[in-house]
């Protein structure tokens, strides 16, 4: 079960989104056929965030909130293990476009977060939560929000800084402030191509930004070149042989963008 559940997620940090919903779901079922509750509880975590990733959002909040009432059930469950759901499920309701819903969550995980455990899993959630307000259409106070955690991300890097970078992106153009989304794009792309993920929803999601940046401070030519290689990526996106890939909600809204950007 461990090893289907790790394989699970390496799919679906490779974004082979249905292969990931199809082995979490195998891992899922072992689980129940053994009847093992903590079992139950990881894989139900794990393939309600590859159903999300797909668009299945009913299936996912269903799961989320058996996983969630398992665990605030248990003794032996940590409340960082609560809390981890808790930013999946707020993040579920900002891809169903729900965010507001997604900030009262957050409001009340958040302060239990910081005072259970300290910084690493509050940085987490106040990520969820300023994409949340992007999301809302607040990108002042998403800006702000980004900002203060900046320096910690910086020293966190890796992984965990590239959806920081994409709020930042998103946040700043919503604000009409293109050379800061520009920054962020860029200094985005940059690192995804060093984490050796430029095939990747994500850098798709950088890509299209900075090309809509360049449009509005007047650089045409440059927006264009890189809408291309956008639109370039997309392809070799789709020819990926996973059709759920193209019904994630991150990939919806960089198709989106690309054809308001046109040719």
């Amino acid at each position: 079960i461990g090893v289907a559940s790790r394989l699970g997620i390496a799919l679906r940090q490779r974004w082979r989104m249905d292969e990931a919903v199809e082995v979490q779901r195998a891992a899922l079922d072992a689980a129940q056929r053994l009847e093992d509750p903590v079992q139950v509880s990881r894989c139900e975590y794990a393939l309600a965030n590859a159903l999300r990733s797909v668009g299945d959002y009913a299936a996912s909040e269903g799961l989320l909130d058996s996983t969630l009432a398992y665990r605030m059930q248990s003794s032996g469950a940590s409340s960082s293990e609560v809390l981890r759901v808790e930013g999946s499920r707020a993040l579920l309701l900002v891809y169903r476009g729900e965010p507001k819903a997604a900030l009262a969550l957050l409001d009340d995980a958040l302060a239990r977060s910081e005072a259970a455990q300290g910084r690493p899993r509050w940085l987490q959630l106040q990520s969820t939560r300023a994409l949340a307000l992007v999301e809302a259409g607040q990108g002042e106070k998403a800006e702000a929000l980004l900002a203060s955690s900046d320096p910690e991300m910086s020293e966190a890097g890796g992984a965990w800084r590239v959806p920081h970078l994409i709020a930042r992106a998103r946040a700043a153009a919503l604000e009409g402030r293109w050379e800061d989304a520009t920054r962020y794009s860029r200094e985005g792309i940059t690192l995804q191509a060093t984490l050796g993920s430029s095939l990747s929803v994500p850098m798709l999601d950088l890509l299209t930004q900075w090309s809509r940046a360049l449009e509005e401070r007047g650089q045409h030519e440059a927006s264009i070149a890189v809408a291309a290689s956008a639109r370039q990526l997309r392809s070799q996106l789709l020819t990926s042989g996973d059709a759920g890939l193209s019904r994630s909600r991150p990939f919806e809204r960089a198709s989106r963008l690309l054809a308001r950007l046109g040719d």
